[in-house]
C-alpha cells in the first residue's frame, strides 16, 4: 500500500512568517543548504511542525506519495487530482509552504539537484510559496505542479490531459519555461492551450524568439475574445513573418 500523508495546512500566514524569521535567523549563522540538511534530518519538526501550527482538512484529503518523481507530469497529475484544490484555494502560502517543507523537501531537493551552492533565493522558491501572481505560481516547485495542470486540463476532450501533456513533453521543456515566466500567457488559458498546440510541432529555438513577440502582441491587442484555433492562427501568422526575416 502506498503511503499518503494527510491535508495538511499551517495553520495562519503569521505562522508561515514566523518559520521564514526562523529560517532567516538559521542560515544567517549556517547556510541554505545546511537548513534543508536539517529540515530532512527532522530538526525543526517540533518547532514548525507541531500541533498548534497546524491544520488538518476534515474531509480526509492526502498529499499523494510521488511513485514516479522522475516525472514531473505524472507528480502534477497525481498532486491535481487528490487534493481538489479550487484556484483561490491553491494560491494559499500556508499549503504550499507546508507541502513543500514537510511532504515534498527530499523530492524538492532531488528535482533541483540542491548542494551545497544553493542560495537563499533559490531556498525560499523553491521551499516558499509568496505572492499570488502567475510567476509566484509557477516557481515554486511543488505549486507549480498543480497550476501546470489546472490551466491546461480541458474535460471537453477525450483526453482532458492532451494540453498538459504538450506542456511536459520532453522536447518542450524549453515551453514550460518560456510560458511560465510570462504571466500573460500563462494565466490565460485560451492563449496557453493555443501556444502549446502551435508549438506541437515546432523544432529548436522557435519559442524562445515566439514567446516574447507573443507577449507584446497580449500587451497591444485584445486576443481574450480568441479561442483556440484563431490563437493557433495568429501565432502560424507571426512565425512565417519571423521565418521571412530569418530569425528561425
Amino acid at each position: 500500500m502506498i503511503n499518503m500523508s494527510p491535508f495538511t495546512i499551517f495553520k495562519s500566514l503569521d505562522v508561515v512568517e514566523d518559520i521564514l524569521k526562523k529560517t532567516d535567523d538559521f542560515i544567517i549563522k549556517n547556510s541554505p543548504f545546511d537548513f534543508i540538511n536539517s529540515l530532512i534530518n527532522g530538526e525543526f519538526d517540533n518547532e514548525f511542525f507541531n500541533q498548534n501550527n497546524i491544520l488538518i482538512d476534515p474531509s480526509g484529503r492526502k498529499y499523494p506519495k510521488f511513485t514516479n518523481p522522475k516525472s514531473e507530469f505524472d507528480c502534477a497529475i497525481k498532486l491535481f487530482e487528490s487534493l481538489k484544490l479550487d484556484p483561490l484555494g491553491a494560491n494559499d502560502p500556508r499549503l504550499w509552504t507546508y507541502a513543500c517543507l514537510k511532504i515534498y523537501p527530499q523530492y524538492i531537493i532531488s528535482r533541483n539537484n540542491l548542494d551545497h551552492t544553493l542560495n537563499r533565493e533559490r531556498l525560499y522558491r523553491y521551499f516558499f510559496y509568496k505572492g499570488s501572481s502567475a510567476t509566484t505560481n509557477v516557481r515554486n516547485t511543488i505549486s507549480k505542479l498543480w497550476w501546470s495542470v489546472n490551466q491546461t486540463y480541458d474535460n471537453t476532450l477525450q483526453d482532458k490531459y492532451e494540453f498538459t501533456k504538450l506542456l511536459y513533453k520532453g522536447k518542450y521543456s524549453q515551453v514550460f519555461q518560456d510560458v511560465s515566466q510570462r504571466p500573460l500567457i500563462f494565466s490565460n488559458k485560451t492563449i496557453l492551450k493555443g501556444y502549446l498546440r502551435f508549438m506541437e510541432n515546432k523544432q529548436g529555438d522557435t519559442s524562445k524568439i515566439i514567446a516574447p513577440i507573443v507577449l507584446n502582441h497580449i500587451k497591444s491587442y485584445n486576443l481574450f475574445h480568441m479561442d483556440v484555433d484563431q490563437v493557433v492562427a495568429l501565432l502560424e501568422n507571426i512565425f512565417e513573418d519571423v521565418k521571412f526575416k530569418g530569425m528561425v
